[in-house]
């Protein structure tokens, strides 16, 4: 039985017009993505909705797939946007896989401060007894390298 994981990626934006290269390890244990949801996070206090801060472009399984090409905006200090609506994606994730790509500030500079963004990936792995949790057990069995986190954000 496959169950939902939700896996998190921090951005960290210092100064304006950066940007910044992921090349990321998925765990082991993940299977599928089919969801992700990119929102800025902390850092950047604007009075107004800004429609745009940057560009996110992310490519799967060792730079074969580009799943990921999105805008990130940032809602206005006051307002409250708890919402976790996640866009489709489908992608089969392939052992030992990187996830690949950049992040580039479009920020205008009499706004900016430091900031940080998070990509949440909703993806499905097998069951929880599949795979070991201990790194110094059983080494024919694969070794999971994240906690598991069923049906929620963290």
């Amino acid at each position: 039985m496959a169950f939902i994981s939700y896996h998190i990626l921090w951005l960290k934006v210092d100064s304006s017009g950066q940007t910044i290269h992921v090349n990321h390890k998925m765990p082991a244990y993940l299977k599928r993505c089919t969801g992700f949801i990119v929102k800025h996070t902390k850092g950047l206090k604007p009075n107004a909705y800004l429609p745009e801060i940057g560009w996110l472009n992310l490519q799967f399984n060792n730079l074969k797939e580009n799943a990921i090409a999105a805008v990130v905006s940032c809602p206005a200090a006051l307002e409250v946007n708890d919402r976790y609506d996640f866009q489709t994606l489908d992608v089969q994730l392939q052992p030992g896989t990187l996830l690949c790509g950049i992040y580039t500030d479009t920020t205008p500079i009499s706004s900016f401060s430091p900031y940080r963004i998070s990509v949440y990936l909703r993806c499905s792995s097998l069951e929880k007894d599949t795979y070991n949790t201990n790194p110094n057990a059983n080494k024919e069995q694969p070794y999971a390298d994240s906690f598991y986190q069923e049906d929620k954000l963290c």
